[in-house]
């Protein structure tokens, strides 16, 4: 971070961010993400808002993004409508932060939204009319491993940095920092949720789900899984591969007694939002917002 600022008054925290130079430019300008945003009421995060625009114009950053951790691997986004209740990895704030932001003067970027489907054994569409395709002829899907993990985690590093590149405010991850993501969360990790694809041999595409561990705590039990990636290279698009891995999650999801499935984070102008919206409800909206320093 450029910048880590915290707003106190006698010795109480009142509000924290950070301030990062982006790889991306936005509106062609120089830019830099507003992250780690926090506050226990608006008067203190206006304030914070207004010291790091101020901040962005003196290391020369001509627009300002956020909120965002430093890059879109990390944790970004607004949660904008009911936020009672999130699911495991959602991001989570009070809905006066956006407010904040809003009154800040920054606009709407990026939209997001999460999809519930409830009872998913009735909505089977398209998976095995699609696998009649030849392209299919050579196609394994299979689970991943606890014991492979490595070789799972590299293969999925290497279809995400081809599959999202061209994602809004892609940038860079190594694969050693790529990695450490998952090793965090290894331990918790359902297996029989991590789909990988091969054609010849080659990892070609995967899901990634997981359990609401959330919902655990104020439900006493986990009915819901979450499908938090799913990615296809782009060179095998146009195959209906999204829709194939989307109904093998959901038939295991079935099997393993889950009686609701949320499709995770999806960007607004992204496909696979089309094939969620056949199988569920949007259940919650996320914003991104970015506003010119000058």
């Amino acid at each position: 971070a450029l910048e880590s600022v915290i707003v106190e008054e006698e010795g109480v925290v009142l509000a924290r961010a950070s301030l990062w130079n982006a790889e991306n430019r936005i509106q062609n300008k120089k830019t830099g993400y507003i992250g780690h945003f926090a506050a226990k009421d608006k008067e203190a995060g206006l304030f914070l808002t207004g010291y790091i625009k101020e901040k962005a114009k003196e290391y020369g950053l001509e627009y300002l993004a956020g909120p965002l951790d430093g890059n879109t691997w990390k944790q970004y986004r607004f949660m904008v409508e009911d936020n009672k209740n999130p699911f495991f990895l959602e991001p989570y704030n009070p809905l006066e932060w956006p407010e904040i932001f809003a009154e800040s003067g920054y606009e709407v970027i990026g939209e997001y939204y999460s999809v519930k489907v409830t009872e998913p054994e009735k909505k089977f569409r398209v998976s095995e009319r699609i696998k009649k395709v030849r392209f299919y002829s050579d196609l394994i899907i299979k689970k991943a491993d606890k014991e492979n993990f490595g070789k799972y985690i590299n293969e999925i590093y290497d279809i995400s940095v081809k599959s999202f590149r061209n994602n809004f405010l892609y940038s860079e991850i190594s694969r050693t920092d790529f990695l450490s993501l998952y090793l965090k969360i290894k331990d918790i990790i359902d297996f029989d949720f991590i789909f990988m694809v091969y054609k010849n041999n080659k990892p070609i595409g995967f899901a990634f789900g997981i359990p609401d561990y959330n919902e655990g705590l104020y439900k006493n039990k986990i009915e819901t899984v979450i499908l938090k990636t799913l990615a296809v290279n782009p060179e095998y698009h146009n195959f209906g591969l999204g829709a194939v891995l989307l109904e093998e999650f959901h038939k295991t999801a079935i099997d393993k007694g889950y009686k609701n499935i949320i499709h995770a984070l999806i960007h607004q102008s992204n496909m696979s939002g089309k094939i969620s919206e056949k199988y569920g409800e949007i259940m919650r909206k996320y914003h991104l917002y970015g506003m010119v320093t000058a």
